[in-house]
């Protein structure tokens, strides 16, 4: 600052230390108590990312979200509001990467103040462009959005804001960039990385890791390994050795295999020595026909690392069917033929009526066609099916299957309304690198056609083993997976163009504490319910406000789409009053004190049905919700309890329910006033609350024994309440006459502070 005293300096202590593939920079910057002034200081620093030393090294960089980008760019982005990302890496080869370089923002090192009085924290902004604009920019760099860096010398940068540091006070900044081919977790007291190829390769052919089995394709890794190899480093920085730290594989769900099958999931690395590596590998066979994201697990004392696998599909795949034999598939392939019957001629004939069929949804008409009606007669890459598959056969595709070529655009068709589709490739493609035509031929990104209301910004896929849809609320975390069929909802006619995948996955960091949470704003939350009946239950129901939602239905209301043809009998879902549809989502605007109205039907007879709210950890502490069934008027607050249950009835049928969200009054809650009347029922009691409680009213006899319980964790609003006591005893039985306590119990929803009353009266007859 020009206008300091001179002579006056800012000591600067500068610490590079290598952790496994990254490198932690850390500055500490301190204004000496000698001084008599504050110093205002911002850092800057400025990464040269050479691959191998070229100069035109610039390629794509790739955020945790899967999105791509190849100009200049900072974050956070005020073009579009988006904040700065956890990480991002970049491939030197996106077609076939042998290195890659990375960036790390969050992280433990990063909030850590070390020997300094304070942390800086998070950077204020990161920067990417080339090393020549970032350089002579100086602290102030301000992006050209169209300018590219690719195929140039490209750079990257952390900024931190000048902020006042007065005589004696110091202040540590940490960042890190790294290699980036490893899925890691740098926090201390050690370093944890997993390593694993981004994607395998499929080939024609016999697996040569099975002498003993013939197949028609096998899946390898990009060195043509099968069995491919699959490991974990850890490197010690603690101050004192590891002793036999225990690491696991775990394959999960992946359909992935040990190799031998032989292999132990656990090993032991020994002793580990400060400053010293260890490894553990294990190797890993992708039988063919399966595809989509296998995630391999690395655990190791308490920390866990993940590792994603792209994995094509092959022509032969076996659809995971539900009790029915339903799955919504798509097919990745074309065909001279394209005939359904010749493509599942594994399955032999399509006729309705038998083991086999194929079903698809119209949405000119809003119905489904079965085969052999002309929508449904013809397979085509892009496009979803249901397919009926009762004996669950695998499915060998015939001989003129031919992947769809991905140096064009793929283009597929879809009108107005709900709409099957699937991904036209045989890898896993993000469905935010999928663009939008619209209506008079502007081509759009997926998250401009979102904002410009074309599409619902979701898709939803089917899982057999419960009978019901999933979704994804964030674009970023849709993967659209080989063989495996969606529902979009399109406002438009309009068609989808998809262009080659990325088979690079962006990189990948253990979850850590220091990342940024997110606080519950009473502006900005989202809680899900469940429903549970019969055996079968219904989950990913969201209601909340948001500062870009209204009260009546937009774009953040999720719809409900046509329902599954699995003779499932039970429903849930949001019912607006604007419109007749039903949603898996409803947001209102932020402020809103409009009530959500939630319906459950199922044909389920004298069945216990429960809805339920696991976790409201997101609805801020400032506010209080009350579920109140419609059918009966009993009201819960959801703070106190986690479900509420009721019987369906003899016939089953339709229930809704009222859920308001406010603020909540005053911490303590105070019953007052409460009386004793006789009435020609019975008897009146009558109490005041001065907020908003749940209450329980129970009948004792002279000698504190329980008569009757007449309210049970009942809610009830503030003012003015009544319940009626008929004079029988919880046999049923008509109590005597005599001296009898009436006693009122109130407890806060929100805080659980109690206040009761008890009222003495005469039972006489």
């Amino acid at each position: 600052n020009p206008t300091q005293a001179t002579g006056e300096y800012i000591e600067v202590y500068h610490k590079y230390t290598l952790i496994h593939d990254m490198l932690m920079v850390e500055l500490i910057v301190t204004n000496p108590s000698t001084n008599t002034s504050p110093h205002y200081v911002g850092v800057r620093c400025l990464f040269d990312g050479r691959f191998g030393g070229a100069v035109t090294d610039g390629q794509p960089v790739i955020l945790p979200n899967g999105r791509t980008f190849n100009t200049e760019k900072v974050f956070p982005d005020p073009s579009t509001g988006e904040g700065i990302p956890v990480s991002w890496v970049m491939y030197d080869d996106l077609n076939n990467p042998t290195l890659a370089v990375k960036g790390l923002v969050y992280a433990e090192e990063v909030t850590n103040p070390g020997m300094a009085g304070s942390s800086a924290g998070v950077p204020d902004a990161i920067e990417f462009a080339t090393y020549t604009r970032l350089n002579w920019a100086g602290f102030n760099f301000v992006p050209a959005y169209n300018v590219g860096f690719e195929g140039d010398d490209w750079a990257y940068a952390t900024k931190w804001n000048e902020e006042r540091l007065v005589p004696g006070q110091s202040r540590r900044y940490v960042t890190f960039f790294g290699l980036g081919l490893a899925s890691a977790d740098y926090d201390p007291p050690f370093a944890v990385a997993a390593y694993a190829p981004t994607h395998l390769v499929a080939h024609e052919g016999d697996d040569p890791a099975t002498p003993a089995q013939v197949e028609e394709y096998y899946l390898s890794d990009p060195a043509d390994n099968s069995p491919f190899p699959v490991g974990v480093y850890i490197d010690n920085f603690s101050p004192s050795a590891l002793l036999n730290p225990q690491v696991t594989i775990d394959l999960g769900d992946s359909g992935l295999e040990l190799w031998p099958a032989s292999q132990s999931e656990e090993q032991s690395l020994g002793i580990v020595g400060r400053n010293e590596t260890a490894h553990a590998t294990w190797t890993v066979r992708a039988p063919a026909g399966i595809s989509g994201i296998a995630t391999i697990k690395f655990s190791i004392r308490g920390k866990e690392v993940t590792r994603d696998i792209f994995i094509p599909a092959v022509p032969v795949f076996s659809p995971e069917i539900d009790t029915n034999g339903l799955a919504m598939i798509s097919i990745p392939y074309e065909f001279t033929n394209s005939d359904a019957e010749h493509v599942f001629q594994s399955l032999g004939s399509l006729e309705p009526g038998g083991d086999a069929t194929l079903i698809r949804w119209d949405p000119l008409t809003s119905r489904y066609r079965w085969f052999p009606h002309p929508f449904v007669t013809n397979v085509e890459p892009g496009k979803g099916y249901w397919l009926l598959n009762r004996t669950g056969t695998t499915i060998s595709l015939p001989a003129d299957a031919t992947t769809v070529p991905t140096d064009v655009p793929y283009v597929v068709d879809l009108h107005a309304g709900w709409n099957q589709i699937g991904g036209p490739f045989t890898h896993p493609q993000h469905f935010s690198e999928v663009h939008v035509i619209g209506p008079y031929g502007h081509t759009w990104t997926m998250q401009e056609a979102i904002d410009r209301s074309l599409v619902l910004g979701t898709v939803f896929s089917y899982n057999p083993a419960t009978g019901e849809y999933e979704w994804a609320p964030e674009l970023q975390d849709i993967i659209l997976k080989p063989y495996v069929g969606y529902w979009l909802l399109a406002y438009d006619d309009i068609s989808l163009s998809f262009t080659a995948p990325s088979l690079l996955v962006p990189t990948q960091l253990a979850q850590t504490s220091s990342q940024k949470a997110t606080v519950a704003s009473p502006d900005d939350w989202r809680i899900e319910l469940r429903v549970s009946a019969a055996g079968k239950s219904r989950t990913g129901r969201y209601l909340g406000v948001s500062p870009s939602a209204q009260d009546g239905a937009d774009k953040g209301d999720i719809p409900c789409p046509p329902a599954a043809l699995n003779g499932v009998n039970l429903q849930a879902a949001f019912v607006s009053d604007s419109s007749a549809g039903t949603y898996l989502q409803e947001l209102h605007a932020a402020g809103s004190t409009k009530p959500w109205r939630f319906r459950v039907v199922t044909d389920a007879a004298n069945e216990r049905v429960t809805i339920s709210w696991p976790d409201l950890s997101a609805l801020p502490p400032g506010l209080t919700a009350v579920l109140e069934d419609l059918a009966t008027g009993q009201r819960c607050f959801m703070r106190t309890t986690n479900s509420y249950s009721y019987n369906s009835g003899p016939a089953g049928g339709a229930r809704e329910f009222s859920i308001t969200v406010k603020p909540r009054g005053a911490a303590s809650t105070v019953v007052t006033g409460a009386s004793v009347s006789q009435t020609a029922a019975g008897y009146a009691i009558t109490y005041t609350l001065s907020s908003s409680a749940v209450v329980d009213v129970e009948i004792r006899n002279i000698s504190g024994i329980l008569v009757k319980k007449l309210a049970s964790s009942t809610a009830s609003e503030a003012g003015t309440n009544s319940v009626l006591w008929d004079g029988r005893s919880e046999a049923g039985t008509r109590v005597p006459n005599g001296r009898y306590l009436c006693t009122i119990t109130a407890r806060s929803p929100e805080t659980g502070q109690s206040s009761n009353i008890v009222r003495t009266f005469e039972v006489a007859r």
